[in-house]
């Protein structure tokens, strides 16, 4: 993993690693060095100075002073000049940086006043002789001694005061105030990198003496089993105290990358391909062309042509921004990723529209759907099933049941199937989402829709069921000829049948006389005229386990209609279905589909003149 990720670094072309690099909130000031009669001193007669603010549009200055800071920054205040409070984050003997809160009338600097610790004018001296080990002669010590000077004795303190007069509005206090010395850009990578060079290992404990090449071998931050962030790299149950030692070099080149991440310039998940440089160059370039707009999907969209679907042997690297930094969530390698749907030598997956969905219930999905890819079914089936009212899958997210209101099904199947999803879809695991689980996420969400009456979402997940049901086989068993759509039909011609008084009832298997129960319970619903309830009235046929409480069930809602008038063709159905028998040991709830898809598909008992009948349907 970690040459692998030196390497996606390396491989990164400067413009792009600069991409997403901002100025910090704050007051950026640039002070010039000047020599008169052979003394150095500071010119604190001609300073430039601006504020700035993340709404503003960076001028050339601060364009120039955000890249001075970014080569002045600290990795993090557990590694800063200023311990242990932590105030200044510059570490540079060039630059100075620190928020305005440490100053008078700062609330930092009244806590500290409170607790009789130091001020931030009394660490200067403390920091300097910190940064200056950086610097690599005492002739360059002794010239940023005017630099230092500015800060021991209080020098800045009337520079802010005559900015802060002219000021239009005042500092608050989050936001910084950061001096730098009018030095090159070079100047400023050289001393940053030794800073880096120094602290980058973890610990310096078990650093290694430098080699033949004078680089050293330590425990980076960033790949160790002291990283807390990352327990997955932690060996656990090794006798070592650690996972092992990377290069000083590597650790400055993954800092670089963490911070690449960190501004959000890159996609997520990000595929990291090991043999195919050229590919990875174009997944760049499209994401850096679309502005860091373009998501992985987008990406692969747009690349997958490109490569004639030879798209695979890569790393596909999930992360997320925390307040503690970056953190892996998921990094697996992808031998082949399958963007096509196939299933045996059938090529499209379709969602066809067996339960009626009309115009009226929605526009979108009134006739059938033709599923193009694997995003393609992530967008029209998973997050169908198991995404809440406000937002689709989050994968990797803390478990949050806001959206998910009323769906406590349906909450239980994402946090149980998310991470599955995500394999299925993004790293092309197959038998990560199979048969039962494909079921279980499908009813898990009707079982919400039943109580929230909702049966255009009802028939949906129904029809995503009833047409996909055999693509997440994963043994390829089954007979494309014999497919739950086309039981379904069967089911249809044999309640037509049924109600004729033409079908022969001889040998009937349970998920006929289940479709055909379905069929009979929404009948007797098109009796109420109050539609008290709506499809929660279902629930106490749904709960039932065996045949002989179920039957009861429906004998006991047909005579509360008994008064009123019933079909032939229902007649003929509702006698079959009240005297077909099925052993009690036998678990109704695995007819839970066929019983559903009778109540939502199309009524097949109604007289064929009643019209009344069929205007009457809940």
């Amino acid at each position: 993993m970690i040459k692998e990720l030196v390497q996606f670094t390396k491989n990164l072309d400067e413009d792009f690693k600069n991409l997403g690099i901002t100025s910090r909130a704050g007051l950026h000031i640039a002070l010039k060095m000047q020599e008169v009669d052979g003394l150095i001193s500071l010119d604190l007669e001609n300073i430039t100075y601006q504020k700035h603010t993340k709404k503003m549009e960076e001028t050339i200055f601060i364009k120039k002073c955000k890249f001075l800071a970014l080569n002045s920054w600290c990795i993090d205040t557990n590694k800063c000049f200023d311990l242990p409070t932590k105030a200044i984050h510059s570490c540079s003997p060039y630059c100075v940086a620190f928020k305005r809160e440490h100053l008078e009338g700062g609330e930092k600097h009244s806590i500290n006043k409170t607790k009789k610790t130091k001020q931030i004018d009394e660490r200067f001296g403390e920091y300097f002789a910190k940064s200056f080990l950086l610097l690599e002669t005492d002739e360059q010590k002794q010239k940023y001694e005017v630099f230092k000077a500015f800060f021991t004795q209080k020098q800045y303190e009337p520079i802010l005061q005559k900015i802060e007069n002219e000021a239009e509005k005042p500092l608050t206090d989050g936001e910084y105030i950061i001096f730098y010395l009018d030095e090159p850009l070079e100047q400023y990578k050289k001393v940053h990198q030794k800073y880096l060079s120094d602290n980058l290992f973890n610990t310096n404990k078990h650093n290694t003496k430098p080699n033949a090449d004078n680089e050293i071998f330590g425990t980076s931050s960033f790949f160790n089993g002291f990283n807390q962030s990352m327990p997955f790299l932690t060996h656990q149950t090794a006798t070592f105290n650690i996972s092992g030692r990377i290069s000083g070099s590597d650790a400055n080149v993954l800092y670089e990358f963490e911070k690449i991440l960190a501004r959000k310039t890159l996609p997520n998940p990000l595929p990291i391909f090991v043999f195919k440089e050229e590919l990875q160059q174009q997944v760049i370039k499209i994401f850096k062309d679309s502005d860091s707009k373009f998501g992985y999907k987008e990406i692969i969209n747009d690349v997958w042509a490109k490569c004639n679907g030879d798209f695979g042997n890569y790393y596909l690297l999930f992360y997320v921004n925390t307040k503690d930094g970056i953190v892996f969530k998921d990094f697996d390698f992808v031998t082949q990723f399958q963007y096509e749907l196939t299933y045996k030598e059938e090529k499209k997956w379709t969602i066809e529209n067996l339960f009626g969905i009309t115009e009226k219930d929605n526009k979108q999905l009134k006739t059938s759907i033709d599923l193009r890819n694997i995003f393609d079914l992530e967008f029209y089936v998973f997050n169908t099933l198991v995404g809440s009212k406000y937002k689709k899958i989050d994968y990797f997210g803390d478990l949050d049941a806001k959206g998910y209101e009323k769906m406590t099904s349906t909450f239980l199947a994402y946090t149980k199937y998310r991470k599955a999803i995500y394999d299925f879809v993004y790293k092309s695991k197959r038998n990560s989402i199979q048969q039962n689980a494909f079921s279980e996420m499908v009813f898990s969400g009707i079982k919400d829709d039943l109580k929230a009456d909702q049966p255009f979402q009802i028939k949906n997940k129904l029809n995503i069921w009833f047409s996909l049901y055999e693509k997440f086989n994963l043994n390829n068993n089954f007979n494309l000829e014999k497919t739950m759509a086309s039981k379904l039909q069967e089911y249809q011609q044999f309640v037509d049948e049924l109600a004729k008084n033409e079908a022969n009832i001889d040998d009937v298997s349970p998920e006929k006389f289940a479709f055909a129960a379905g069929q009979v319970i929404h009948y007797i619903f098109t009796k109420s005229k109050s539609e008290e309830g709506g499809y929660q009235r279902l629930e106490p046929y749904l709960r039932q386990s065996n045949t002989t409480e179920f039957k009861k069930a429906i004998a006991n809602d047909f005579a509360k209609y008994k008064h009123e008038n019933y079909s032939n063709k229902f007649k003929n159905v509702a006698s079959f279905v009240l005297t077909y028998m099925i052993d009690d040991a036998y678990n109704l709830k695995n007819l839970l589909p066929e019983i559903l898809a009778g109540i939502f598909a199309e009524q097949k008992l109604f007289g064929d003149k009643s019209n009344s009948e069929k205007n009457n349907q809940n």
